[in-house]
Order: C-alpha cells, then structure tokens, then sequence
C-alpha cells in the first residue's frame, strides 16, 4: 500500500481516508509480520494552471506575434530564405522541446506530461527567455500564481 503524508507542525500527517486505511491494514495483519515502511519526498506534477500557462498564453502568445509580424517557419528553422510554411503550435511545441528540453532525474529527456511542478516552471521560464530573443514578451497571467500552486497542500486533513 501507499499512501502520502503531507508535513505539518514537524509530523507526517494523513488524511482522514489515507489513515483509517492505514489503520485498518495495519489491524489485518498477524502479529509478528515483517512490515517495511519506506519514506521518499513525493514529487509534484505539473499543475492544471501550469499547462494552461504554456500552451493557452505562451504558445498562443507567440503564434498571434509570428503571424501578425508575418513570420514563417524560416525563423524557427533558422533559415534565410521564407518557407511560405506558417508555424503551426504542434511545430512551435516540438520547437520548445528541443530548445528547452525537460530532463528527468535519470538525464533522460520528458515531455511537459511528465514534467515536475518544478521543472513545468523552468520550462515556462526558458520558452519566456527564448521569446524574448524574437523581442515577444510574455506576461505573467497572475505574479503571484506560482507561489500560490507551490504553497497549496495536496489535501485538506
């Protein structure tokens, strides 16, 4: 079984469903059974807003610039000659991806699917950076939203 703590006031506390079914496999079990408890720091996902951000403000921010400035794909592919081929957000998407890529814990290139809070974040960051090269600038929706998903705990107890 797994279940997650969250730490409050200097313990790891479950909610209340979590803790009855703690409590009730632990009460199924024989006295004298071996039981191995292993603690790690959970890793947060990406959150709903995270997304939202990327690719409802981000991507669709620099779409609308590359259009109304008249750009094609050339600017992405680092061409000299126009394409006459838009940049679509699926292409923009695998752009960013290889620009800025997302790396697991083992090195390993992700998607923003399987990307942290934390790494969600860098990516946002660095898509922001790269835009600024092309003089687009991308707003922060709220300032403080970050701050807000980071602080908010996974449960009520």
């Amino acid at each position: 079984m797994e279940f997650h703590h969250i730490k409050e006031n200097g313990r790891l506390a479950l909610s209340p469903v979590q803790n009855e079914l703690r409590e009730r496999y632990i009460a199924s079990l024989k006295d004298g059974t071996l039981v191995r408890e292993t603690l790690t720091k959970t890793k947060t996902h990406k959150t709903h807003q995270q997304v939202k951000m990327i690719f409802g403000l981000v991507i669709a921010r620099i779409l609308a610039e590359f259009e109304e400035r008249g750009w094609d794909s050339s600017v992405i592919l680092g061409g000299d000659l126009p394409t006459g081929n838009p940049v679509t957000k699926g292409l923009l998407k695998e752009y960013f991806y290889v620009v800025c890529p997302i790396f697991d814990d083992d090195g390993n290139r992700i998607t923003l699917s399987g990307a942290s809070i934390e790494q969600a974040n860098q990516f946002i960051d660095e898509i922001s950076n790269h835009a600024a090269k092309w003089q687009i600038f991308i707003p922060e929706p709220d300032p403080k939203w970050r701050k807000k998903k980071a602080d908010a705990p996974l449960f009520r107890g």
